[in-house]
């Protein structure tokens, strides 16, 4: 089944942006979605979001990562730290700054 996991970025919670609406469009057409109220926002820091987001859902071939701001950071350090091939990763206003150098180049 497609599903996604909207990620959002600092400061923000699962029902700022277009993040709701987002979730109900792909919903509408049969996706599974989970938009996740990422922990401390006000400075994230992967290292803490990273265990909650790979508890709280199977990423699978089938799964969309979709990641705004520090959620883009977060779908990067995802994707350096699974061996499953996933759909796609699409990446809003992300940066890397939040992720060390070393994880950038090897992934």
């Amino acid at each position: 089944m497609k599903n996604a996991i909207v990620l959002h970025g600092w400061g923000n919670s699962s029902k700022d942006n277009w993040f709701l609406w987002l979730k109900t469009e792909l919903e509408k057409r049969g996706w599974k979605v989970w938009v996740p109220n990422l922990p401390k926002t006000d400075w994230p820091d992967v290292h803490n979001w990273d265990p909650y987001v790979l508890k709280g859902w199977d990423i699978n071939k089938d799964t969309v990562l979709i990641g705004h701001s520090a959620g883009s950071v977060e779908a990067l350090s995802i994707l350096g730290q699974i061996n499953t091939k996933i759909q796609k990763a699409i990446l809003v206003s992300g940066f890397t700054d939040l992720i060390k150098e070393d994880v950038i180049e090897t992934n």
